[in-house]
């Protein structure tokens, strides 16, 4: 019996475009019963509709300190892995996360059930098919409507009611089989090859008939991963099924680690699957200058038209992610971080909320301190550094080499071992190459305030 992610979430309107998540609940059933939950509020980003508010109770201010989705991606995604997605009306609640992921750069790809078309199929004959009007009818508790948790178990145990009914396990794989994307392996690949497949952290290959690599990818479980290719019907992975013979994996210990692994590997293989990385784009830089009331300012643009580059980054986006970085750790203002472009002023400028510079009148000498600190932190983290992630089993730690701020490669060395320099490390290192992807990999590591880093002087120690 496949697993099933029950998931309900509350978001900032009813459309599928524009809309953000407020609140989300996911239960997961296994063998006829929960084995596990999650629920959490989630900072939207955008205000709250007084109407939205009025039909959930999820005001702005509730919401204020909690997650970014981004904050939670990660969780979220490891109740869905190897899992159905399970919703009602499951368009709108599968495509308002898949937006959400897809605002992250990362794939949704899931088979889903929808317990209204089930319901509809197994219960006929019913006037409303809503959620709080079918768990009326079928004597179904329904408590903390339109919230996500009370909404989730309360589809949760419909949809055990439908699974119970003696048409319920046919229909629901008829629905499987037709609407989702049931796994379906190719020809060449056995089941127990797949099974055999780690549940950690790595990269993994797939290769054809003529043992060439034809797509790699990374994975925080590579066995749900690479199963979840099979459940695909896009055009990509139904030409993918067509060409693949094997599998094979490389563990990393730990999400980071895998994703330089596998840009290093589709650097080196160039599979005829791997698109993103193959795209040549134009790269941008960040820079600083002055402007004529003496006040600094800290902005990127193409590389080739930077006069003096500070740090090189693959794209725009990623330039305004870090300097919105930048920004809110030193309360500057986003003005001057070239965050606003077009506009005068910031828009806490007009409400006196601004603690930058938006004015001349302000004082010159604090905003450049900012703008200093700023600076500082891009020098600091150009420096040779030592980043410690945890290893493949419980008897090693891995760590990644940065020198001169460019990513020189990754090792794995003894848990319980100290080393007293770097050239004791320096025999565990797999050399690798620097590219704009790495640097963008690292990058969003160091931001992480939880992030563990040794700086490489003259004696060094990494046992803890």
């Amino acid at each position: 019996m496949p697993r099933y992610c029950i998931v309900d979430i509350e978001t900032t309107n009813g459309r599928l475009r524009g809309n953000k998540v407020t609140e989300i609940a996911l239960f997961l059933w296994e063998d006829g019963k929960c084995i596990a939950g999650y629920e959490s509020l989630v900072q939207p980003e955008i205000p709250i509709p007084s109407f939205i508010e009025g039909l959930t109770g999820i005001s702005d201010e509730m919401v204020a300190d909690a997650p970014l989705f981004s904050d939670i991606a990660e969780e979220v995604r490891s109740y869905l892995e190897g899992a159905v997605f399970v919703a009602h009306s499951v368009q709108f609640d599968y495509h308002v996360l898949k937006a959400e992921f897809e605002a992250l750069g990362q794939e949704f790809l899931y088979p889903k059930l929808c317990t209204v078309r089930l319901s509809r199929s197994l219960v006929p004959g019913l006037n409303s098919y809503s959620l709080g009007k079918l768990c009326s009818s079928l004597g179904i508790p329904l408590s903390n409507r339109h919230r996500a948790g009370g909404d989730a178990r309360a589809t949760g145990l419909l949809f055990e009611y439908l699974l119970a009914l003696p048409k319920g396990p046919g229909t629901i794989e008829r629905f499987l089989n037709r609407r989702s994307r049931e796994a379906s392996l190719p020809p060449g690949i056995e089941a127990k090859e797949i099974q055999a497949l780690p549940e950690a952290p790595g990269i993994y290959y797939f290769h054809n008939a003529q043992n060439e690599i034809i797509y790699v990818g990374k994975a925080v479980n590579i066995r749900k991963r690479v199963w979840s290719h099979f459940y695909s019907k896009t055009a990509k992975s139904q030409k993918i099924r067509k060409e693949i013979a094997s599998v094979h994996f490389r563990l990393s210990g730990s999400e980071m680690l895998a994703l330089l692994i596998e840009s290093g590997a589709i650097q080196e293989h160039w599979p005829k699957f791997n698109r993103a990385q193959k795209r040549r784009n134009q790269s941008y830089a960040l820079f600083t200058y002055e402007d004529r009331q003496g006040l600094k300012h800290l902005a990127y643009d193409q590389e080739n038209r930077v006069p003096s580059i500070l740090l090189r980054l693959p794209s725009a986006k990623h330039c305004e992610s870090l300097l919105t970085e930048l920004c809110e750790r030193s309360s500057g203002c986003p003005r001057y971080y070239h965050l606003l472009r077009g506009a005068k002023n910031c828009s806490g400028h007009a409400l006196g909320q601004c603690q930058g510079n938006c004015s001349a009148a302000k004082d010159a000498v604090q905003h450049n301190q900012k703008i200093q600190e700023s600076l500082n932190w891009l020098q600091e983290n150009q420096e040779d550094q030592i980043v410690l992630l945890p290893g493949r089993t419980e008897e090693e730690k891995a760590f990644v080499f940065i020198e001169n701020g460019q990513y020189r490669g990754y090792g794995f060395v003894p848990e319980d071992q100290g080393y007293a320099c770097w050239e004791d490390l320096e025999p565990y290192l797999v050399p690798c190459r620097n590219t704009p992807e790495t640097q963008n990999i690292l990058l969003s590591f160091l931001l992480r305030p939880d992030k563990q880093i040794k700086n490489v002087g003259n004696s060094l120690n990494i046992s803890g």
